[in-house]
């Protein structure tokens, strides 16, 4: 990758934090050209975003993702595990947008804990052998972003 698709590159993990996981990819194949232009736009963008609106609006946005995490919508569009297995169990209204998020369900999240886990694994581990600065790390960079985004507990598309 040149160096603008990966500075475009970090700058979509401001706007989707799963494919921040990319950087511990990056990492583990020893992609320092990679990591850097992460770290050379996340990091002063970071800390912007600090000193504008404060810690409390960090933490507040973690606890809205984790409250998103356990809960989601049932709505036929979401296309993540979540959203699948709210309409399995009959969760929710699927078939019109609803602003309200459904009710938790311990089987849900349990479901979208444990197919994240399974994805981000995946997506980080795979093709993982035999890494090195000339190895062409194309195919599992694509596995990774596929991963990541399936393991958001609402995709809607």
């Amino acid at each position: 990758m040149c160096s603008s698709d990966l500075v475009l590159l970090a700058l979509a993990c401001l706007f989707k934090p799963q494919v921040g996981l990319l950087v511990a990819w990056a990492v583990l194949r020893r992609r320092w050209r990679f990591t850097g232009a992460w770290l050379a736009v996340v990091l002063p963008l970071g800390l912007w975003s600090v000193a504008r609106y404060g810690v409390a609006n960090q933490f507040d946005y973690v606890r809205q993702l984790s409250f998103i995490t356990a809960h989601s919508w049932s709505y036929a569009p979401n296309q993540s595990v979540a959203g699948i297995l709210n309409r399995a169990l009959f969760i929710g209204t699927n078939l019109e947008w609803d602003t309200h998020y459904v009710p938790y369900n311990a089987w849900v999240y349990a479901g979208t804990v444990v197919s994240s886990a399974v994805l981000v694994l995946t997506g980080l581990l795979a093709g993982l052998r035999g890494y090195g600065p000339s190895r062409d790390d194309r195919a599992s960079f694509l596995l990774a972003t596929l991963c990541f985004t399936m393991a958001s507990p609402v995709e809607i598309g």
